[in-house]
């Protein structure tokens, strides 16, 4: 059983920019991490925030990540461009993806921006939320290193490359943030410290047996795709496309790992639909929401919820009574001072 507390939102984002601080980041840089990290935190996703800080100073203090370094424009043509991030923060190197897309989308569209030699990006999700708050559709991804099972395989072969399509909607945007895994490994490590099994099997035990254990798959590091043959097929045609916008590594040049994730390559899309058909497109996203809540749940006392409705709820409570966090995790936070 995993303790809570809860921290202000001013606290925590403080304490990330001063562990950062003391590691040797720059103040408008750690200003600009901790940011996001917070908001992560804030939307209740802590498996890639206060659980995954510790690993980024790692990265840091490893010169896996190089702080100094920004971003730059490699090549363009149309509305399509190719960025090299410069083993920058891996948060940054995406949120100025994502805005270059979105400002690309605002004059012609559509944006597309591929951002190469990129470290983890943390959350994906975020960047969805940034385009669709902004009113335009946003779709990213991202290669990963090698961390999943090929349908029909036994070795791991291709990456879990999560994917991201978020739609604009004054009432909440609809945001579909996924990894190609039935199970990201920051969620596996929820379920590990929470000594709960997973709620379907997720991955492969060291005997080769499917299983619902954890920390058994863990173990093994041998993660089942999404949807079995379905998410197998979707990592192998995201990591296509990516690799081919970027003329980048592809997974299987990358090593088995799940520590590092470093030279990743990331896409983002930013749609201007309201340009296409001048008018704002609020009322269709409100009628699939409104089928879908008036459709009947198999568990009464739990209605069918859209993709990002409960983040909309856990970032209300975040700003009313605090973030919540782990006890643990905030206690392995405060001892990096």
């Amino acid at each position: 059983m995993v303790d809570f507390i809860r921290i202000s939102q001013n606290e925590l984002n403080s304490l990330f920019f001063k562990i950062l601080i003391k590691h040797g980041v720059k103040e408008k840089e750690a200003e600009a991490v901790a940011r996001i990290f917070t908001s992560n935190a804030a939307d209740g996703v802590l498996s890639h925030s206060v659980n995954r800080f510790p690993l980024m100073i790692k990265y840091l203090d490893e010169k896996i990540i190089i702080p100094d370094n920004v971003p730059k424009k490699v090549s363009s043509y149309g509305v399509l461009e190719k960025w090299n991030a410069g083993r920058c923060f891996g948060v940054l190197s995406a949120e100025c993806a994502m805005e270059r897309a979105i400002e690309i989308a605002s004059e012609n569209g559509a944006g597309i921006v591929t951002m190469t030699n990129s470290n983890h990006w943390m959350r994906a999700g975020y960047y969805g939320w940034m385009a669709a708050e902004k009113g335009f559709i946003g779709i990213c991804w991202t290669t990963t290193g090698k961390n999943l099972v090929p349908w029909g395989g036994t070795e791991i072969a291709i990456g879990n490359n999560p994917l991201v399509i978020a739609v604009p909607r004054k009432k909440g945007p609809i945001v579909f943030d996924s990894s190609m895994a039935q199970y990201s490994w920051g969620k596996i490590d929820e379920y590990i410290s929470a000594g709960e099994k997973l709620p379907s099997i997720g991955g492969y035990d060291s005997n080769g047996n499917k299983t619902d254990d954890p920390s058994a798959i863990r173990e093994t590091f041998k993660a089942l795709p999404a949807g079995f043959w379905k998410g197998s097929g979707l990592s192998i045609l995201l990591e296509a496309v990516a690799c081919s916008l970027g003329n980048s590594p592809t997974v299987s040049e990358m090593p088995v790992s799940s520590i590092v994730e470093t030279n990743m390559t990331q896409v983002f899309i930013a749609l201007n639909n309201k340009m296409l058909n001048g008018i704002d497109n609020d009322n269709i996203a409100d009628k699939i929401i409104d089928a879908l809540h008036s459709s009947e749940s198999e568990k009464p006392d739990s209605p069918i919820r859209y993709p990002g409705e409960r983040i909309m709820q856990t970032r209300k409570d975040s700003k009313e009574k605090g973030i919540k966090v782990p006890i643990r995790s905030l206690e392995n936070l405060k001892s990096m001072l």
